[in-house]
This record gives C-alpha cells, sequence and structure tokens, in this order.
C-alpha cells in the first residue's frame, strides 16, 4: 500500500500546493516519504536536502559526474567535497557496481564518504537495488535527484522515495512545470518541519521577526504552484504520450547498428521524459555531425551533459569515470515531446547516420 504521507497543513503554503504534489500518493508499493516545502528552484531543494542529511565542510558526497550541474552545485554551496562515481554504460546512471568501485577508490585515497546522491538521469531510475543494498551495507546515506523522474518508477515505487530526502524539479523544460520551482521529498516528518523552517528564513514564530538560525528564502509562490497544478493532474496522461514517441523509436530503431538507446534496467519504468541515444562506430558520421544534420533538418536535438569532473569549479575532484565520458563523447536526446513527429526524425537519422542504419 503506497503511504507517502504529505504534512500538507504544517508544511506548505496554500491548497494548491498541497495538491500539486498529491498525485504522488496514488498508486504504488512501498513508499514512505513526507512532503517538505515546495521551493524556487531544484538546486533550493537539493541544497537543503544535504543540509538536513549533515553535509558540511568537510563531509565527501559520492555523486554522479553524469547529470546536471545543479546537482554538484549543491554538494559545493555545502563547503562539501564530491567524489564522483561513474555510470552503467547501458542506462547512463549510477549502479551498484559503480558507487562500491568509487566508495573503494575514495577511501584507497584517505576519504570518508558518509553521503551518496543519485540522479535518475533522463528519467531512467538508477539501480536501486544494487544502490540501496550497498548505502544499507556501508552506512551510507543516500540522498536522491528526482528532478528527472517525476512518473518514474522502480519496482512499483516511486522514485524520490527510497533515501533520506530527494529533490524534485518542476522547471519549464520538465513532464510537469509550475514554470520554475521543485519540492523536497523526505523520509520524516522531524526533516521535513525543519525544511520548511530554513526556507522560510528561519523564522520563529508567526508574529515578530525573530530567527534563530541562517536560513534561506526558497519558497515557491503559489501562482507557480497553481499553474503545476493545472498540469499535475494529467501526469499519467502525459506520461503516455510521451511512452509512446519512445516505443515508436525503439520499433523504429531495434535492429539499427549506429545508434544505441539509453537502456532502461529490468524492474524500471521510465516517464519518458527524453529519449537519449549514443551514436556508435558503425555511423558515418560522429555525434556532433548528426546534431548538425539534424540541425540542418530543423530537427532540434541535443547533446547529453557534460561530466562535472570535466568543468573547471570541479576539476582536481577524485573519481575515474571513463564511461561516463564515453557516453558523453557519443550521446544525444532525440526529441520526445508528445507531438514528435517519430517518422520525420528517423528518416533524418537514416540520411545522417548512414552505414548501420
Amino acid at each position: 500500500m503506497h503511504d507517502l504521507l504529505f504534512l500538507a497543513a504544517a508544511v506548505l503554503y496554500g491548497a494548491a500546493s498541497v495538491a500539486l504534489l498529491a498525485h504522488l500518493a496514488r498508486g504504488g508499493e512501498g513508499a514512505s516519504a513526507r512532503l517538505g516545502p515546495r521551493l524556487l528552484a531544484l538546486a533550493a531543494a537539493l541544497h537543503l536536502a544535504l543540509r538536513l542529511a549533515g553535509v558540511g565542510p568537510g563531509s565527501v558526497v559520492l555523486a554522479p559526474t553524469l547529470t546536471f550541474v545543479a546537482t554538484l552545485n549543491a554538494v559545493a554551496y555545502c563547503g562539501a567535497e564530491p567524489w564522483f562515481v561513474d555510470v552503467d554504460p547501458l542506462t547512463w546512471n549510477v549502479s551498484g557496481d559503480t558507487l562500491e568501485h568509487a566508495l573503494r577508490a575514495a577511501r584507497a585515497a584517505g576519504r570518508d564518504p558518509r553521503f551518496v546522491m543519485v540522479t535518475h538521469l533522463y528519467g531512467v531510475p538508477a539501480d536501486l537495488d544494487g544502490v540501496t543494498a550497498l548505502c544499507a551495507r556501508e552506512g551510507l546515506t543516500l540522498l536522491e535527484d528526482a528532478a528527472e523522474s517525476l512518473g518514474s518508477w522502480w519496482r512499483g515505487r516511486h522514485t524520490g522515495t527510497f533515501g533520506r530526502a530527494a529533490a524534485l524539479s518542476f522547471n519549464g523544460n520538465k513532464i510537469v512545470t509550475a514554470g520554475q520551482g521543485g519540492a523536497l521529498l523526505l523520509a520524516s516528518q522531524e526533516d521535513a518541519a525543519q525544511a520548511r523552517h530554513l526556507a522560510t528564513q528561519a523564522r520563529v514564530g508567526r508574529a515578530g521577526y525573530t530567527h534563530d538560525a541562517v536560513g534561506f528564502n526558497y519558497r515557491m509562490a503559489n501562482l507557480n504552484a497553481a499553474l503545476g497544478l493545472a498540469q499535475v493532474e494529467s501526469l499519467p496522461a502525459l506520461r503516455l504520450r510521451r511512452r509512446a514517441v519512445q516505443a515508436a523509436y525503439q520499433l523504429a530503431l531495434e535492429e539499427t547498428e549506429a545508434i544505441a538507446l539509453q537502456g532502461v534496467p529490468s524492474g524500471a519504468e521510465v516517464n519518458g521524459w527524453l529519449q537519449g541515444a549514443r551514436v556508435t562506430a558503425r555511423a558515418r558520421c560522429d555525434r556532433d555531425g548528426l546534431l548538425a544534420a539534424l540541425d540542418a533538418r530543423g530537427i532540434d536535438a541535443r547533446a547529453v551533459f557534460q561530466p562535472m569532473h570535466r568543468q573547471a569549479m570541479f576539476r582536481g575532484c577524485g573519481g575515474a569515470c571513463p564511461a561516463a565520458e564515453a557516453v558523453a563523447d557519443t550521446g544525444l536526446n532525440l526529441p520526445n515531446g508528445p507531438d514528435t513527429d517519430v517518422p520525420r526524425v528517423i528518416r533524418a537519422l537514416r540520411e545522417g547516420l548512414g552505414a548501420g542504419m
């Protein structure tokens, strides 16, 4: 029985924002999370998640290198050190094996990681069986960047409900948007209350201007929550339409050797947010050449994220990630909106890739 519990009156501001996230409670097995405050940005949600878990100066956080920069910026906001984790080359996500390898390497280098951040990249759940088992065995605190995976499930349980805290995103490009903003899912009522407190400038009481900590102005406006509410009721339909587009790609490209789609691990149900693909050695051109060919035909495809260990502010941080580098150098996201003309995209791919199609 799915039992996502929402501390509506105690945590949120306005009925619209309560209803916006209450949809997470409909369906699924075994989840247990409390809803923290709705926030003005994903980065704010990630920052609070890390703070509530006890991440601070001197902490070492095992984190994926193949992710959006907000994931690692939040680690930096806390004054902590990231140690980068490589990805499974098929799913592009952290796995139990890659996490264990990174943990061993960090310890061999004299680090003592106590925290794990996992991203469900492009809506595909990470290997939560392997990750949660390792965290339990090694006493690591798990946090989830579920920004891209609203509507994605792992063995019947919604992503974002496996760790101490998880961050959701309602940015303008997500499957459900509030124009901007995000929210926290938390495993305890105490964390939810503290998140609300810190997100509202750590103000004490409703009267006067007394504060008991350095807080933040991280609240989402009710207007944005209302905008999200208008869409979230259609989440099942939005998810089905995007999944239909993905299914069309999979059917058309299943025999293709020039391009390989991002894999979905057994036990995962994806929301269809984006469709990742890698250009293989059998193609006539490389990834950048394919992007140029698609652009010339008016098709908006984009390169995947650059790994965080290649970014100027994180160079020198630990963790070898060759698989993530290979994905970054060959990967792209195909158009995956609900109105995508898949046959047109497939024709353009065939023209651009040539051999192996």
